[in-house]
């Protein structure tokens, strides 16, 4: 009898052992996309989402934009990882980028609390409106990117740009979309020779 138990008890170890041992669930570095700036625009009744990657090939920074479509922000994201072998990893995404024409007709709501919920995205990412076509400001952004200028630095605190500009982050908007009392101001930018950008207040 004492020796069931034993071996009871040694199986049960070795079952227990056998997760620990492997690396099952591991996902390579080599096969993840990390984008650092979302789009989100509206073609008809189907968002789109644009997604840069930047894409480090024989020491020369690169990238590339991948883009999605589906009846909901996930859905779109979800195409884009469909066409795509590598795993896209939302969490490095430093910058979301809102078409004006969605927000004026009031589809940042939706976009925003799917953010909050799935908690894919941080919740200190920032956020800007692009009055511009979001293909076309896109395509800039992947020629000024192997210039080695990058959208992010231009809300870096010594940018050179005036201290109006407002870091605005995806919590932020979330909550003054969910109240009756605050505004926030979100930065919009424009395609240039460089992106510009300047203040909008958004109520």
């Amino acid at each position: 009898m004492r020796s069931i138990i034993i071996c009871s008890k040694l199986v049960l170890s070795l079952c227990i052992l056998m997760p620990l041992s492997g690396c099952w669930d591991i996902k390579d570095i080599n096969h993840r996309a990390f984008p650092i700036a979302m789009g989100i625009t509206k073609e008809g009744e189907k968002f789109k989402v644009l997604l840069q990657i930047p894409v480090t090939s024989e020491g020369v920074q690169k990238q590339t934009i991948v883009k999605g479509t589906g009846s909901t922000i996930l859905k779109a994201v979800e195409d884009i990882r469909t066409n795509m072998e590598s795993g896209v990893d939302l969490l490095h995404i430093r910058i979301i980028i809102f078409d004006r024409k969605l927000v004026e007709e009031g589809g940042m709501e939706e976009p925003i609390n799917t953010f909050m919920r799935i908690r894919e995205i941080s919740s200190k990412t920032l956020i800007a409106i692009c009055d511009d076509n979001i293909d076309a400001f896109f395509l800039t952004l992947k020629k000024n990117l192997e210039k080695g200028i990058n959208l992010y630095d231009f809300f870096e605190k010594y940018a050179g740009w005036t201290p109006q500009i407002s870091l605005t982050r995806l919590w932020h908007v979330y909550r003054a979309l969910n109240s009756y009392t605050q505004n926030v101001a979100i930065p919009m930018v424009k395609s240039g020779k460089t992106p510009q950008l300047h203040i909008q207040v958004l109520q």
